[in-house]
């Protein structure tokens, strides 16, 4: 049996969550197993995903989002609260599995308490991997995952999701844990079927012009579903208090679509409905807050667009 499973990583080192939020440019790698130190390595300066994306699996510089999905390597979980590192431990004793604690592990968080919070990662056998390389089924599965694991965090469970590393100012609150026994976690496809959309769903195809709305305003802009990704995740976005699509005028005089949120996701001191979610005529996404303390920007005086970090909020 193979100790080396395939994964996406960043291409760059990420030293915080502002520097990991807009960081999309993943390159393939396979890890070892029975090498802790490589493992601690990434799980403390990459951001990484199971999710396999076009050009990595070339050895070349991919984005991490929807369009170039090309299948997964396995499950990662991020667990939050309500759930304990030994439940973890008991549940996946039979699988290979990685555990590592994440950022906020034993720290308070806003008004919630002190806790273990942690990814697990359980790798498919890496002879069948890419599983499930239609986009359909990647959307199946992750639909299917929510249901399986309702104590882990749905927001990251998209075929664009991505993981930031451990980012804590305390080096001694990061742990790792690698159980090399037991047996590659798995998926029966058929379980997916009830997950799949009844009726085909089109990927809006974006028109030329992305880069006029990048130069306009912000750093970079994104290619994401934007409707269907608000209403997936919907239960989430409502905490926020998210309002009813709205028409967005821009400066060049088009017409785009934008979201307001009563509750800033970044800063939740921000309660005005100065948090949002845009979508330019082309189907670019953008997201951001008008308060200058959530505002960071680029070498170039661009708005650092907020989308990327969204979904990891």
């Amino acid at each position: 049996m193979s100790n080396k499973i395939p994964i996406c990583i960043s291409a760059n080192e990420v030293q915080s969550k502002d520097q990991a939020g807009p960081e999309i440019r993943f390159i393939f790698a396979e890890v070892n197993l029975d090498d802790e130190a490589q493992l601690r390595q990434i799980f403390t300066s990459r951001n990484y995903s199971f999710n396999l994306w076009s050009k990595c699996e070339l050895g070349e510089i991919g984005n991490c989002n929807t369009a170039n999905y090309r299948g997964v390597a396995g499950v990662i979980l991020d667990i939050d609260e309500d759930y304990t590192l030994e439940q973890a431990r008991q549940e996946f004793a039979d699988y290979i599995h990685i555990i590592h604690t994440s950022t906020s592990h034993q720290v308070e968080k806003g008004d919630k308490p002190a806790c273990d919070r942690f990814r697990v990662l359980l790798p498919f056998d890496p002879e069948t991997v890419p599983r499930f390389s239609d986009l359909s089924d990647g959307k199946a599965l992750y639909a299917y995952l929510k249901q399986l694991f309702p104590f882990a965090d749905p927001m990251p469970m998209n075929p664009a999701g991505k993981f930031y590393p451990f980012l804590g100012s305390d080096p001694n609150n990061f742990h790792l844990e690698v159980n090399r026994d037991g047996e590659w976690f798995d998926v029966d496809s058929d379980e997916l079927e009830s997950f799949k959309p009844k009726t085909p769903q089109q990927k809006p195809t974006l028109a030329a012009g992305a880069d006029a709305y990048q130069a306009q305003e912000y750093d970079r802009v994104y290619d994401y579903d934007v409707e269907e990704w608000i209403e997936l995740y919907s239960s989430v976005l409502n905490e926020f208090g998210i309002s009813k699509e709205k028409p967005w005028r821009l400066s060049d005089g088009n017409v785009g679509k934008i979201w307001t949120m009563e509750t800033c996701p970044w800063d939740p001191t921000h309660k005005n409905g100065s948090a949002f979610i845009g979508q330019f005529p082309n189907g670019s996404a953008v997201a951001g807050c008008h308060h200058n303390s959530c505002t960071s920007y680029d070498e170039n005086g661009h708005k650092v667009n907020k989308w990327a970090s969204l979904l990891q909020i």
